[in-house]
C-alpha cells in the first residue's frame, strides 16, 4: 500500500489485516531505504575488492544487489506473518510504506507479481492532517504558517507522489489499484472488496 502521508495508507493497512487471510505490516520501507544502503555497501565492497586485487577481483552487480534485498524483504514480510499470531494468511501479505509510491520500479524488481494499492487524497485535506499531526507533536517550528507548509506538502509529498506511483502504474497493468480516500470514507465496505 503506498500514497502520501496523511492520505489514507495507515487506514487501507487496517482495513486490510482485519482480513483474516491477509496480513499487513508496515512500514517496512523495504525499497526505499533497505535497497540504497544495500546499494552503499555494495559500491564499498566492489571499491575495495578493486583496492586489493588491482582491480581483478570478482565484483558484485545490480542482480546481486536485487537478490539480496529480496532476501532481505521476505524475512520482514515472514515476520508479519508470525507477529500476527495466526500465520496462516493465504490470501496477501502486505506492507505499507508511504515512500513505496516513489519506488515503485524497485518494488517491482523484488516482487515483479506484486499487486500496488495507491490510496489519493484531496491535498487540502491532506495537508490540514498533516499539519495537525506536527502541531500535535509540537514540530511546527519548520514552517512559519500553515500556507508555508501547505506549500510544502503539495510540492515534496502529494503531487511527487502521485506523479512518480501514476508514471510508474502504467508498466503494472492490472496490478495497480487507486482509490480515492474520499470513496473510501463514503462507502469503505465497496472498496474493501475492490482491494481484495
Amino acid at each position: 500500500m503506498l500514497g502520501c502521508q496523511k492520505s489514507g495508507p495507515t487506514w487501507l493497512q487496517h482495513l486490510l489485516d482485519a482480513h483474516r487471510s491477509v496480513r499487513c505490516g508496515g512500514e517496512g520501507h523495504i525499497a526505499d531505504l533497505l535497497v540504497p544502503l544495500l546499494q552503499q555497501a555494495l559500491n564499498a565492497y566492489n571499491h575495495t575488492q578493486a583496492q586489493r586485487s588491482g582491480g581483478l577481483g570478482v565484483s558484485l552487480a545490480r542482480p546481486d544487489l536485487i537478490g539480496a534485498a529480496k532476501v532481505l524483504g521476505d524475512r520482514l514480510l515472514a515476520r508479519y506473518l508470525s507477529e500476527s499470531g495466526d500465520p496462516s494468511a493465504t490470501l496477501a501479505v502486505g506492507d505499507k510504506t508511504p515512500e513505496y509510491a516513489v519506488v515503485i520500479p524497485v518494488l517491482n524488481q523484488l516482487y515483479s507479481e506484486a499487486r500496488f494499492i495507491h490510496i489519493i487524497r484531496d491535498g487540502r485535506d491532506g495537508a490540514v492532517s498533516g499539519w495537525a499531526h506536527l502541531k500535535r507533536q509540537g514540530r511546527t517550528e519548520k514552517f512559519p504558517t500553515f500556507a508555508d507548509y501547505a506549500a510544502y506538502f503539495a510540492e515534496h509529498h502529494w503531487l511527487s507522489y502521485i506523479t512518480a506511483a501514476r508514471d510508474a502504474a502504467r508498466e503494472l497493468g492490472d496490478r495497480y489499484l487507486e482509490l480515492r480516500y474520499e470513496d473510501l470514507h463514503a462507502d469503505a465496505a465497496q472498496q474493501t472488496r475492490r482491494m481484495l
